[in-house]
């Protein structure tokens, strides 16, 4: 990010982040915003097949600001979380969460069509956005962490070599940077952990007691504030248990690699988050990377599920054979089996 606002501070002759305030807000919450609908609802017809999953994620995704700013209404601090987190969801603070997740979305977006298409330079150009996202702010690598995984598991060696490269090309700005001004692994919450320098005495070093990640954060992060906020608890487990079954639904009607890679994400991004020492100090910013993909799932979970239950119970008058084909009758992925 701050690559991004020396850029803005040249345009502008400005010295200052104020002075460049308002094109931060105008490029990420007005261009970056409006275009990350558009590209929700390509990746949720990527992923789901379904034309009627796409437009409600799509409409969750532009109202979500405004959904919660109703919702902070009931809490007791309306005003601090409104104030603190809608122009946060509406990407007008110039903070660097807004465009870094929209690099990842259309990073995402291009990987699926490079599997689709069978496209090595697509796949590349794929990594470089996620590189460059990291650039923007490195906690966007525990985003696309996942499709890395699940190309190893598919054994697709030449996509994920591809994927790769593009990742650390588009990484280039900031490892040069930093092996410019110090160590080429500074990255935040990492860089006491694993990197190098003369600050030891010596080059490589690896320093398990400083690492950032660790069990009792989970423990607490999660059981803690389930425990802090059991209004929350409930809602959250009864998703889980529903989500389940819309998993498995995709699972059967797209492969386990889409599947894996929308209910997946978001929990791996959840977990990890809350693996880390960071996730106590503002539970909210470091569970909205999970929000994008987390919407699609929830939007197919619920779409799917009503649909079921019209099939099981008869909420409609429509034969029933009709409606179990609407259920199936969906753009299946030729390459995911």
């Amino acid at each position: 990010m701050p690559l991004i606002i020396a850029f803005w501070l040249r345009v502008f002759n400005g010295v200052e982040y104020l002075d460049v305030i308002v094109p931060l807000v105008i490029v990420n919450g007005f261009l970056l915003g409006s275009l990350s609908v558009v590209v929700l609802a390509s990746l949720a017809l990527r992923l789901t097949g379904r034309r009627d999953v796409a437009l409600a994620s799509a409409a969750v995704w532009a109202f979500l600001p405004y959904i919660l700013y109703a919702i902070f209404g009931l809490h007791r601090d309306a005003d601090l979380f409104r104030d603190s987190y809608v122009p946060f969801m509406l990407w007008a603070n110039g903070l660097s969460d807004g465009p870094s997740m929209f690099l990842f979305l259309f990073g995402l977006l291009v990987a699926l069509t490079a599997l689709e298409e069978k496209n090595g330079w697509l796949m590349a150009l794929a990594g470089a956005m996620f590189g460059f996202a990291a650039v923007i702010r490195i906690h966007t690598a525990a985003m696309f962490a996942p499709l890395f995984g699940l190309l190893l598991l598919k054994r697709d060696w030449r996509r994920f070599a591809l994927l790769t490269v593009g990742t650390f090309a588009g990484y280039l700005p900031q490892f040069w940077y930093s092996a410019g001004t110090g160590s080429a692994l500074a990255i935040p919450y990492i860089q006491n952990w694993f990197g190098s320098g003369s600050i030891y005495g010596r080059g490589w070093y690896l320093n398990l007691k400083n690492t950032p990640f660790a069990p009792q954060f989970l423990l607490n992060n999660t059981v803690g504030l389930g425990l802090r906020h059991p209004e929350i608890s409930l809602p959250v487990l009864v998703g889980a248990f529903v989500a389940l079954f819309g998993f498995i639904h995709l699972w059967r009607r797209q492969g386990w690699f889409r599947a894996s890679l929308l209910f997946g994400t978001p929990l791996f991004v959840f977990l990890f988050f809350a693996l880390t020492f960071v996730f106590a100090e503002d539970p909210f910013r470091f569970t909205v990377p999970a929000f994008p993909l987390g919407i699609v799932a929830g939007a197919y979970t619920a779409i799917v599920s009503v649909e079921w239950a019209q099939v099981r119970w008869g909420w409609t008058g429509a034969h029933p054979a009709k409606q179990h084909a609407s259920i199936i009758e969906v753009r299946r992925a030729p390459e995911q089996r």
